[in-house]
C-alpha cells in the first residue's frame, strides 16, 4: 500500500484573517489552515494524522506554549517562527533543543517564500 503524504502549512497568530495577511495566503500553492486561538491550532495538529506534512509558522508570543507541546509529532516538519516587529529576541535560547524550528528569522512580509 502506497501512503501519500499531504502538504499542508498551519499558520497561527492572533491577526492571521487580516488583509495585512490576506494577500500573502493567496500566494500559497498548498492548503492552508489558518488559526488565531492557540487551543484550536493545537487540537487540529494533533488530529492530523502522519500522512500529512505539517509546515507550522506562528507568531513568536505563541512559541513558548506551543512548540513544547508539538515538536514530538511526526507529522509536524518544520517550524518557523516570525514577529511583527523586529524583534531580535525571537531566538532564545530555549529553541536549541527543538531541531523541527527553523533558525532563520521569518518577517511578516517573507513568509511566504517559505512554501511558494
Amino acid at each position: 500500500m502506497i501512503t501519500t503524504l499531504t502538504k499542508q502549512l498551519v499558520w497561527l497568530d492572533a491577526d492571521v484573517n487580516s488583509k495585512e495577511y490576506q494577500l500573502i495566503q493567496e500566494q500559497f500553492r498548498y492548503e492552508l489552515e489558518k488559526f488565531n486561538d492557540i487551543h484550536h491550532c493545537e487540537e487540529y495538529i494533533r488530529s492530523r494524522s502522519s500522512d500529512y506534512h505539517l509546515i507550522l509558522i506562528l507568531h513568536d508570543r505563541f512559541s513558548l506554549q506551543l512548540i513544547p507541546k508539538i515538536h514530538h509529532y511526526r507529522q509536524i516538519q518544520s517550524i518557523y517562527i516570525y514577529a511583527s516587529k523586529n524583534n531580535d529576541d525571537y531566538r532564545r535560547s530555549w529553541l536549541d533543543q527543538y531541531t523541527k524550528v527553523n533558525p532563520t528569522k521569518v518577517s511578516t512580509y517573507s513568509v511566504y517564500h517559505i512554501y511558494l
